[in-house]
């Protein structure tokens, strides 16, 4: 079921992925990739009381994604239940720097060519 994928919550303090968080503090987690997986860790970031910020490569999709939302859509035999999904939604660009406690990555593996197509001064590969 997917209520397992709740992380701990007390009224002292919030642990998620083994990360302790002091109480009134609000956890910044940033997820790469609004696919499939990324909602689903959102959704469950959220059932923890989180909005992630949700990091897109391109402003187009990013401005798809805010429009659209993001949803998460659970089939079971006795029907199918969409839970909207909250997130912030943001570019790389847009970013600031050390800004984010955890990030977490959720996009398909691509290869160095496809990478080194999108490097920017910024945004460096690593040539090793």
């Amino acid at each position: 079921m997917i209520n397992d994928w709740q992380f701990h919550l007390s009224s002292e303090k919030s642990i998620v992925s083994g990360v302790t968080v002091s109480e009134g503090y609000e956890l910044r987690v940033g997820i790469v990739g609004g696919g499939a997986v990324g909602t689903l860790l959102a959704y469950a970031l959220n059932l923890s009381g989180i909005k992630p910020f949700v990091i897109y490569r391109s402003k187009a999709k990013k401005s798809r994604r805010s429009r659209e939302g993001l949803r998460l859509q659970v089939t079971s035999s006795g029907g199918s239940v969409v839970y909207q999904v909250n997130a912030y939604h943001i570019t790389y660009d847009e970013l600031p720097d050390n800004f984010l406690d955890i990030l977490l990555i959720a996009t398909k593996a691509v290869s160095y060519t496809h990478l080194r197509a999108h490097e920017t001064s910024l945004h460096l590969v690593c040539r090793l």
